[in-house]
């Protein structure tokens, strides 16, 4: 199994049964703000969102997915680019789906989070990560196929690394 966790807090995977009743049972993983996952295997991915957003990245053809979760759009040089910062969590991801054996032009893309902060619209955080999102994959040429971005609620995510099923619930 060719899979990776970013970040100091990645959860152990297990198994878990599959939604769909005849696929493979699919592994677990929660992703923790700032980290990054990729699989090659079937992996049920479970984040919460608020102001943060997650990329849903995955290619149906060679069924590699990965997702990240990150805090903050860019990195501004003080402290370590980490995948906490928008901009590097996305080259990360791409990075690990080139190394699990994805195309980049077969890439699909969901996007989720950035709520609605309580900051004027003007520096409201959750926007800013969620446009950055959209103009990296713009960027890429990465079609995006889903998004549920704003409001004022935070977001529960599921998502499934090996066909791209995702899943929202508000709370």
């Amino acid at each position: 199994m060719s899979s990776r966790r970013t970040g100091s807090a990645a959860a152990a995977a297990s198994a878990v049964p599959s939604p769909s009743g005849g696929a493979p049972a699919l592994g677990a993983h929660y992703l923790f703000p700032g980290t990054l996952f990729a699989s090659d295997q079937p992996t049920l991915v479970t984040t919460i969102l608020a102001t943060c957003v997650s990329v849903c990245l995955w290619d149906p053809k060679a069924r590699v997915g990965g997702i990240d979760h990150y805090l903050l759009p860019l990195w501004h040089g003080s402290g370590t680019a980490t995948a906490r910062f928008g901009a590097t969590a996305f080259e990360l991801l791409l990075a690990e789906l080139d190394r699990l054996g994805a195309s980049r032009k077969r890439l699909q893309a969901k996007v989720f989070g950035g709520m609605q902060g309580r900051a004027s619209l003007s520096n409201d955080l959750g926007a800013r990560n969620a446009e950055l999102a959209e103009r990296l994959l713009d960027e890429k040429r990465i079609p995006v196929v889903g998004r549920d971005v704003g409001g004022a609620h935070s977001r529960k995510l599921l998502f499934q690394t090996h066909d791209g099923v995702a899943l929202v619930s508000y709370f």
